[in-house]
C-alpha cells in the first residue's frame, strides 16, 4: 500500500465533496430535489478504487516510478473495471453491440450521475484552487468525449450556470459570496476577505514555511468554519503573517487527535498540525495577547 496513493484518495473525495457542498449553497435548484446524492457524491464516490483489483494497479502505475509492460497492462484492466464499477463516468454509458448493424449507441447519463461526473472534474479545479481550470479543461476534452445530445446539453447549462455564478464576484480570486448575502449585490474588499473559499484558494495553492520549519499546505474546513465566524474574522493574508512573522510560537501540544504547535501573530493565531501540515483552527489574536508579546519591541 502506498501513503502518496492514499492521501490522493482522500485529498480528492473531499474536493469532490466541496463541488457537492458549493451546489447546495450557491446552486440548490440543481440538487435538492435529487434521491441521495448527499451519499452518492460525498460518501459512495469513487469506493471501488479501494478494491485490490483497482487499488494495486492504480498505486503501481502512479506511484511505483516503473511504467513497465505489465505495470501498463494492468493499470488499462483497472481502469477498465473502474469505468464499469462507476456510472459517473460517460464511458460507462457507451453501449457497443454485438451485430455490427447497431454498431455503439451512446445512451442518456442520468441527471444524478451527471452533476457527480462534473463534481469529479471539478475537484481537481478545488485541489489547485482555480475554479475556473474545469472549463478549460471542458473546452479542450468536449470533441473527445461521446455525449449523449441530451447528456451534453444538460452538462453545458451546468458548466455555464457555474461559470455565471463564479463570474458574478468581484475578486480575482474565486469568490462565491458570503453566508446570508445574495448574488448580484457588489460585496466590499472587507467582505471578500473574509470570504472561505477565497481564503481556501489562497492558502491551498501555496506552501507557507514558518520560521522554525513547518510546512504549511492546507486548511481544514474546521479552520474555514471559524474564520467566517464574526468574532473570529480573519483573512488569508492576516492567516499567513502569522505563519511567517509571528510574534510568538508556542510549544507543541500533543492531544488524541495529534500534534499542534500554536502561531500567534499580529492580527491572527493560528493552530497547525505540524505533521500534515494541516492548518486545525484560526481566531482573531487578542488585544491583551497581541501586547503581551509585543511588549519591549
Amino acid at each position: 500500500m502506498s501513503y502518496q496513493y492514499d492521501q490522493y484518495l482522500v485529498k480528492h473525495k473531499e474536493n469532490v465533496k466541496k463541488g457537492y457542498e458549493w451546489f447546495c449553497t450557491y446552486l440548490p435548484e440543481l440538487v435538492k430535489d435529487v434521491p441521495n446524492l448527499e451519499w452518492q457524491v460525498c460518501f459512495a464516490h469513487d469506493q471501488s478504487k479501494s478494491e485490490p483489483d483497482e487499488y494495486e494497479a492504480y498505486d503501481a502505475y502512479f506511484y511505483g516510478n516503473n511504467k513497465s509492460y505489465q505495470v501498463m497492462q494492468d493499470y488499462r484492466k483497472a481502469w477498465l473495471l473502474h469505468l464499469h464499477r462507476n456510472p459517473h463516468h460517460w464511458q460507462h454509458w457507451i453501449l457497443i453491440n454485438d451485430d455490427p448493424k447497431e454498431g455503439e449507441i451512446v445512451l442518456d447519463m442520468p441527471y444524478n450521475y451527471i452533476l457527480e461526473m462534473v463534481c469529479d472534474w471539478w475537484a481537481f479545479s478545488w485541489q489547485k484552487g482555480d475554479l475556473y481550470e474545469m472549463f478549460t479543461w471542458y473546452d479542450e476534452h468536449s470533441k473527445y468525449m461521446k455525449l449523449s445530445d441530451n447528456t451534453c446539453k444538460t452538462v453545458e447549462d451546468i458548466l455555464n450556470k457555474i461559470k455565471q455564478k463564479l463570474s458574478e464576484a468581484t475578486s480575482e480570486l474565486m469568490h462565491h459570496g458570503i453566508k446570508g448575502q445574495k448574488w448580484g449585490v457588489r460585496r466590499t474588499a472587507e467582505q471578500l476577505s473574509h470570504d472561505r473559499y477565497s481564503i481556501e484558494a489562497c492558502l491551498n495553492k501555496k506552501k507557507i514555511e514558518t520560521p522554525n520549519g513547518v510546512s504549511v499546505t492546507h486548511i481544514s474546513k474546521h479552520a474555514l468554519d471559524r474564520a467566517e465566524e464574526t468574532s473570529r474574522y480573519v483573512t488569508a493574508k492576516e492567516i499567513e503573517n502569522a505563519l511567517t512573522k509571528p510574534i510568538h510560537i508556542d510549544k507543541m501540544s500533543v492531544r488524541n487527535n495529534g500534534r499542534s504547535q500554536r502561531f500567534i501573530g499580529n492580527n491572527a493565531t493560528v493552530n497547525v498540525n505540524p505533521d500534515t501540515g494541516n492548518i486545525i483552527t484560526v481566531w482573531k489574536t487578542g488585544e491583551r495577547k497581541r501586547r503581551k508579546y509585543l511588549k519591549g519591541e
